[in-house]
């Protein structure tokens, strides 16, 4: 026989939808839709629960092959909604526990009886917007922490640059760092937010060779790095770049900032 039925949608998420069927009755509520054979043989079976006094049900599930004792399981599974009442009941159960409410079962309800759908319904819109709620804080929160980190790794990016920039005014051994952000070297960073172009090889190089850096007087006098990959032009680069720094710190903050206003 034909049965009406409630399931979700494939297309929509969370929309409840209404098809017909051909099904067999197992027992006064619970039918069976066998499918055809798939080209190894194969039977799925599909299940629903049906309530003749409403004439319609919902989908239970499906499952593949007849094996022995498949149809009791189902029974003992499913016997909690075995009728009208029993189904009623049970979404009482699921709301005095705190559990979420599908759609479905509100579609059925209104067909039981429309008083208690439309609490049910009232429980659910306010189920839904309880979690919504918490999961709008727990991105809140995901967000501070995020945003936090971030702002912890600027600053010990920023106390990095502050150090090199020291040295490079007051002389003595800078150990080449790697930035907590982006993870190029300092020296690379100061070039980049300082609008100095570095050849990109040079970049490079100073990422993964260079060790070392050592001034005095305002000039890169020493460098060392990695055995196998020197570099001829450390110095004149390093050199342009203070040049350049020198040529951008035109007021009292900016020089301040750069270390130039001790010179």
């Amino acid at each position: 026989m034909q049965i009406r039925y409630y399931t979700y949608s494939k297309n929509v998420l969370n929309k409840v939808v209404k098809h017909t069927i051909e099904a067999e009755p197992i027992t006064d509520w619970l039918y069976v839709h066998k499918e055809q054979p798939d080209q190894w043989g194969r039977i799925e079976l599909k299940f629903y629960a049906y309530y003749p006094e409403i004439k319609a049900g919902m989908f239970l599930g499906s499952v593949g092959g007849d094996n022995e004792g498949l149809v009791e399981r189902v029974k003992e599974n499913w016997k909690h909604v075995a009728t009208t009442e029993m189904f009623i009941t049970y979404v009482d159960s699921l709301i005095a526990n705190g559990n979420f409410v599908g759609g479905v079962y509100i579609a059925i309800a209104i067909q039981i009886d429309a008083q208690k759908g439309a609490e049910f319904a009232a429980y659910r819109e306010s189920y839904i917007a309880k979690q919504n709620a918490q999961h709008e804080a727990q991105r809140k929160e995901s967000v501070e922490k995020e945003q936090a980190a971030n702002a912890k790794l600027v600053e010990e990016e920023r106390v990095m640059i502050d150090n090199l920039l020291s040295i490079m005014q007051t002389g003595g051994e800078w150990r080449n760092q790697k930035s907590p952000v982006s993870g190029n070297s300092i020296l690379n960073v100061v070039a980049n937010q300082n609008e100095f172009a570095f050849p990109i090889k040079f970049k490079g190089w100073v990422n993964k060779h260079l060790r070392s850096l050592t001034f005095e007087n305002g000039m890169c006098k020493y460098y060392s790095y990695a055995k196998g990959h020197k570099s001829t032009m450390v110095a004149n680069y390093v050199f342009g770049l203070m040049e350049h720094l020198k040529t951008i710190a035109t007021d009292e903050e900016l020089q301040h900032l750069s270390g130039l206003d001790k010179k």
